[in-house]
Formats: C-alpha cells, sequence, structure tokens
C-alpha cells in the first residue's frame, strides 16, 4: 500500500493533566478491534496518529519547561494573570460550572463525615488545579501557547503532504478542542484535506463566555463537519450549538453518556459509544 493509496486519517490530540505520551493506546487498542471488521484492504488505507503537548505545560511542582519560564519571564503581568486565570478555572470545574461558589453538595461531598469532606475536597482542588495550571499556561504564557499549536498544526501539515488523496479527521478532547480552534482558525484555509473535526468535552463555553476568546471563527472552514460529543454530568464541556454565534460550521451536539457506560463523565477517550462513532466516520471515508 502507497501512500497515495491512504484514504482516512485520524489526528488525535489530548486534553489538560500530566498525560503520558503513549496517552492514546488504550483508544487505539478500542478502535483497531472495530476496524478489524473491515477488509483488510480497508484497514490498510487507514492511519492514526496522536498529538502530545503535555511536556509542554507540567505543574510547577514537577518543573516548568524552560519556554514556560521565558514566557512569563518577559511578559511583567503574566504571574498575575495566569494566577487569575487558574483560580477562576479551578471554580468552574469544583462548582461544575458555576462560577460563584458552591455548597458542599456541589462537590459530590458525604453529609456527615468531617473527614472524608475534607479528604476529598482536597482531592478535588488538587486535580482543578492540575487542570487549570494547563489552562492558565496556555491563555498567559504566549511562548507555551505557540509551541503547542505548532505541534499540532505541523503534524496536519505532514499528514496532508504524506497522503495527499486521504481525508483528515481531527480528534480532540478537553483542552485539546482548544488548541484545535486556535490551529484551525489561524490554518483552516491551509488545510483542505481536513473534512471531519471532532470535539469532546470542549471547554469552549468558558472560553468564549469567560475570556472573550476568540469568538470569531476566521479560518475555520465551512463546509468542515463538526461534532460534538458531550456528556450532561461532565463539568467542562456540555453542548456547544447554542454558543456559536456564526453561520458555518455549526457543532452537531451529541450525549455519548460517558457516565451511563460506567467512565467518568469527562473520560470520552474509552467509551465504546465514541469508538464506534469514529468507526462510523473511518468507514465511511474508507468505502465512500
Amino acid at each position: 500500500m502507497t501512500e497515495s493509496e491512504v484514504r482516512c486519517v485520524l489526528v488525535k490530540i489530548h486534553g489538560i493533566g500530566n498525560q503520558k505520551r503513549a496517552w492514546s493506546r488504550r483508544f487505539d487498542k478500542m478502535l483497531k478491534a472495530t476496524l478489524a471488521t473491515l477488509p483488510r484492504g480497508q484497514q490498510r488505507r487507514f492511519v492514526s496518529e496522536s498529538v502530545w503537548w503535555a511536556d509542554l505545560s507540567l505543574l510547577p511542582a514537577m518543573g516548568v519547561p524552560a519556554a514556560a519560564v521565558a514566557a512569563r519571564v518577559s511578559y511583567g503581568s503574566a504571574d498575575v494573570a495566569f494566577t487569575l486565570v487558574q483560580q477562576q478555572y479551578s471554580q468552574h470545574l469544583l462548582t461544575g460550572g458555576v462560577t460563584t461558589g458552591g455548597a458542599p453538595a456541589a462537590f459530590g461531598l458525604p453529609r456527615l463525615n468531617p473527614r472524608k469532606i475534607i479528604a476529598k475536597l482536597k482531592n478535588g482542588i488538587v486535580r482543578a488545579a492540575d487542570c487549570a495550571n494547563d489552562v492558565a499556561n496556555y491563555v498567559t504564557n504566549n511562548g507555551v501557547r505557540l509551541q503547542i499549536q505548532h505541534r499540532l498544526s505541523d503534524k496536519l501539515f505532514q499528514l496532508q503532504a504524506k497522503y495527499p488523496n486521504a481525508s483528515l479527521i481531527l480528534g480532540s478532547h478537553s483542552q485539546g478542542t482548544i488548541i484545535s480552534y486556535d490551529v484551525l482558525r489561524l490554518n483552516g484555509p491551509q488545510l483542505p484535506s481536513l473534512k471531519t473535526w471532532v470535539t469532546m468535552g470542549a471547554p469552549l463555553g468558558w472560553y468564549l463566555n469567560f475570556l472573550r476568546w476568540g469568538d470569531d471563527p476566521v479560518g475555520i472552514q465551512p463546509a468542515m463537519a463538526w461534532l460534538n460529543f458531550y456528556d450532561d454530568d461532565d463539568k467542562t464541556g456540555k453542548t456547544l450549538q447554542e454558543l456559536v454565534n456564526w453561520p458555518a460550521p455549526v457543532p452537531n451536539d451529541i450525549n455519548v453518556d460517558n457516565k451511563g457506560k460506567g467512565l467518568d463523565p469527562h473520560d470520552h477517550w474509552h467509551n465504546p459509544e465514541v469508538v464506534k462513532r469514529y468507526f462510523e466516520l473511518i468507514k465511511g471515508y474508507l468505502t465512500g
């Protein structure tokens, strides 16, 4: 099989947190099992690639990358902005999207055992701070943001050139959807092979409403299909249709019910329903 015979390429980008380099291994294994139902000739016309960017945005306790330090030193107000964004996003996560605080019940805390309440609240704050750190790095540190964007855009351009007859699918999760959003706004016209964009657990609502972050599609191609997978119990991202104020592309909101599959509401990658929907997208490009 030559590169010109490849018909579909899936590019995946992860969300916030201390992700490992092999972060997509389990999803890839699940997807491969579904693709095994296709004829081998069709399977060989599909390529899957993953983008890893966690090394560019680490918790301070783990050591901040040199690029992040340089970016924060270069801008006098960066530290203040970083702290504000981190605090606001932590509160957003802890209160399920409500930024005015919340009662203990809003955190899912047990009512009667003070030790359990303190322990669970502490763990929740640590997780929220972990997630908010990546968001704050991306928003306030130009050097970090540009390097992360380049990692995705370079991969998309590389694959478009390598497989000239293939349709590209971009699968993005959590903060990866914001990175994808920015890359598509900047480079959309130069990526005609990108036919479908999948967002999952997308915090675009928080970015648009709170930060007023790039609420103009700019270079995003109107003809591109946009699927948005969400779970009602996910604190990070829900429906997007009502938040988008441009005519096209319009997100097609799909409730994939991660929690109903026994998963964390924000865990889209390992939901069999999500894997099935990726399979159907890929199959359409391989057989169409």
